[in-house]
């Protein structure tokens, strides 16, 4: 429609705070396994690592969207940046009207296969030592 302002495009600063949900199968005896994270060359944009932009987003509102069981991980966006990632705002209607607090990281299907393992195991480190909710058992 004429006369219609389109919504301004989010950037996602370094200092912003992410969070990523947390599936309890991928932790045990209060340490993330190696399936918390999964970096495939093959993927698409869509299918990265799913995050929530904090400042677009409550804690509570995120557990909402996760679910009751999911644990959360609070982490500087600038993180996966220092690792040569991107952190993408990436709408998602299943979000309802959070939808503009989705992101997601990319930016790893162009590295050699040790690089994206090396990536993996960093980004799951960090998960690790950001976790602000256990997953439930």
């Amino acid at each position: 429609m004429a006369g219609e302002v389109s919504p301004q495009p989010i950037e996602v600063l370094h200092t912003d705070y992410l969070f990523r949900g947390i599936s309890p199968h991928y932790y045990q005896s209060g340490q993330l396994t190696s399936g918390v994270v999964v970096l495939k060359r093959k993927h698409t944009t869509e299918q990265g690592p799913s995050v929530g932009i904090e400042k677009l987003i409550s804690l509570a509102d995120f557990n909402k969207i996760m679910g009751d069981d999911q644990g959360v991980a609070k982490f500087l966006a600038g993180f996966p940046v220092s690792l040569g990632l991107k952190v993408q705002p990436l709408p998602d209607p299943r979000w309802n009207e959070h939808a503009n607090a989705h992101a997601v990281i990319t930016a790893y299907q162009t590295l050699s296969d040790s690089k994206r393992v090396e990536v993996e195991r960093q980004l799951r480190n960090e998960f690790q030592r950001t976790i602000i909710v256990p997953p439930k058992q």
